[in-house]
Order: C-alpha cells, then structure tokens, then sequence
C-alpha cells in the first residue's frame, strides 16, 4: 500500500496553545490555524516539511528565529515569515521564546483551480505574491483583525451557519490580507524620537540604563515613549532592554572565561540566581548548559 503524501498537522493544544482544525467546517483551503502566548522559552519546532500547503508565522510579541530551506531569518513582533510548500522549516535548533504567534496554512491551488471563493486569475494572482522570493513582511493592522475575529468565531461556528460562514469569509480575507503585506514594502522605520533613544543603546555597555534614560533620550514622556517604542520595534522597551543584555551574556558564555556570577554583576542582574532565572526563561536553558554548548 503506497504511503499517504497528505501533510499531517499538529492538532495538539495546551493551556498556552490553541489549534483550529477548520476543516471541521469544511474549510480545506486554510485547514489549521494556531496561536501560542509563552511566558518562558518552550521547547524549539523541530525540522518539518508541509508538501502541498503555504505556511505564514505571524510573530505578534517577543523574538523568534526560523529557518526555512536553509535560510535563517530573526523576527520581531509584527512580522510575518512564509514557508512554501516542500520547503523543511524549523527554529534552528533555538527555542520558541518567550512571546506571542499565529501560524497558518494554504493549501497549493491545482492549476486553474481557485481557493476559497476565489476565481482562478486571482488564486493566480496571489500565488504569483507568494513565490515572489520575499521570505518576511510586516503585517498591516487589517490582517491582524481578520485573526482575531476567526478566533472569536470558533466556538459558535459548529452551530450556527451564519458564524461559520463569517468565519470561512474571515480566513479568505487573511490570505489576501498576507498578499497585501509581501506586495507592500513597509520599512521598520527607527528613526525620529526613538531612533534618538536606539542610539544610545547602540554603545556597548550602559547596562543599567533606563526606560526613564531612554525617554529622556527620545524627548518623549515614559508613557507615550513605551507605546512608539513598541509600535516601531514590535517590543515594549523593558523587553529590549532584558534581550539586549542577555545577548551580551550569551556572548560572554560563549567567548570568555568570566565566571556566571561576575556576568550577572556586569550586566547588573541583582543577583547570579536572578539572571539564571531570566536566561532560561527567554531560551530555554540555565547559563551553565548554554556555555557546555548544550544549546
């Protein structure tokens, strides 16, 4: 008996992950979509391959690696990171870190096949965008609201047509909407008030700067200096400011001799346990095991 070449999709949810098998509402176009909130690192995505289906990432909080066919990319919340249909894709051996991420799928037209409600010059059109070559977009506030809305649909969705209806509507306008972000270029401007801010940060050291210090940098007062900061960088700034200082230690780990407890002090965690405690929380892994080359 020949092996199924179908592509098989995780339906596993947890308290920190929610799985959507839209099929069940006869939806085969986009037959799955997830999202996970992680306080701390979880586990990486280990190596996978879907033949027949488009994949988009959608980073919402934090900072992710991927990898797809061998081309590594580092996403900040706001991007989009597509996978085509055979390419093997995973988080490169890093973990899926603290933060927050949509993933769907398309399923590859048939020639002169449409999808969802589509004609075949527009399922054309839009798998055109998606071959283009663009590997990561910026998603446009439109698209983060038909995801939401799919979300808010679900559970009523089995029992009411109206809703599944809506729902299936939703998730044809998410696809155009992605079509809309890789044809779109749309620069991560850090420039202006927080590009002021940026430039401080840039100088290697000044590890106990402050948002206060940054704000002032920005001319911008603390509150309405969070809220650009994010919007621009797609992290609050108490975030940047804990990444910035745990990529140092990661290097320190990997490059010096300088015992655990003198990096804490330098990169001034209160104490060694305090920044052990940070570190694993955002990759997965206690200091000591990241420098023995575990990670």
């Amino acid at each position: 008996m020949p092996l199924t070449t179908m592509d098989i999709f995780d339906l596993h949810s947890t308290p920190n992950r929610a799985i959507l098998d839209l099929r069940c509402l006869g939806i085969k176009d986009m037959p799955v979509i997830g999202h996970y909130t992680y306080l701390r690192a979880a586990q990486g995505l280990s190596t996978e391959t879907h033949r027949e289906h488009f994949e988009i990432t959608y980073l919402t909080k934090g900072v992710q690696i991927y990898e797809a066919n061998g081309q590594r990319s580092v996403l900040q919340g706001g991007d989009l990171h597509l996978t085509l249909p055979g390419e093997s894709h995973s988080t490169a051996g890093q973990p899926e870190e603290k933060g927050e991420a949509y993933w769907f799928f398309l399923r590859s037209p048939k020639p002169a096949k449409g999808v969802f409600a589509l004609t075949p010059a527009a399922t054309a059109a839009l798998v055109k965008i998606l071959r283009q070559g663009r590997r990561q977009a910026r998603a446009t506030p439109a698209l983060t609201a038909h995801i939401k809305e799919i979300f808010r649909l679900w559970p009523t969705a089995a029992e009411h047509p109206l809703d599944a209806a809506a729902l299936k509507s939703r998730a044809e306008l998410l696809w155009i909407e992605v079509a809309h972000s890789f044809s779109t270029e749309v620069a991560q401007n850090i420039a202006g008030p927080v590009g002021n801010a940026m430039e401080l940060l840039k100088q290697d050291g000044n590890w106990d700067i402050s948002i206060t210090d940054l704000a002032k940098a920005a001319h911008l007062s603390e509150a309405r200096f969070k809220v650009r900061f994010k919007a621009e960088t797609g992290i609050p700034p108490g975030e940047y400011l804990i990444r910035r200082r745990l990529e140092k230690a990661k290097f320190w780990l990997r490059r010096s001799p300088h015992p655990i407890m003198r990096i804490a002090a330098e990169l001034r965690f209160p104490t060694a346990q305090y920044f052990a405690t940070v570190f694993k929380r955002y990759t997965g892994m206690r200091p000591q095991d990241y420098r023995d080359g575990k990670r």
